[in-house]
């Protein structure tokens, strides 16, 4: 069970803790600790610090490069119209 295996990396906080001192809560979090929250005592989620590389996924400005423009000597209404056959 994915509880088990936070367990042992993670501190376990109730709800209501989350909700009282969540600034609190967040400041760990990004100083590297992680939280399994609980409601009723129940495991509902997983609060940890961001996994950085997964999430900056921008390229520098010099990786970038332009799209040529397509042209067609068909109208697009006329591709439109075939390619909706007879569902019109």
């Amino acid at each position: 069970m994915w509880y088990d295996d936070c367990m042992s990396a993670a501190e376990v906080i109730p709800q209501r803790q989350l909700r009282n001192d969540i600034s609190g809560v967040l400041r760990r979090v990004a100083s590297g600790h992680a939280y399994v929250i609980t409601v009723n005592g129940q495991p509902v989620a997983t609060l940890a610090p961001v996994d950085e590389p997964r999430y900056v996924r921008l390229r520098p400005v010099g990786e970038l490069r332009t799209i040529e423009r397509v042209t067609s000597a068909v109208p697009t209404g006329a591709t439109l119209e075939e390619l909706r056959g007879d569902r019109v």
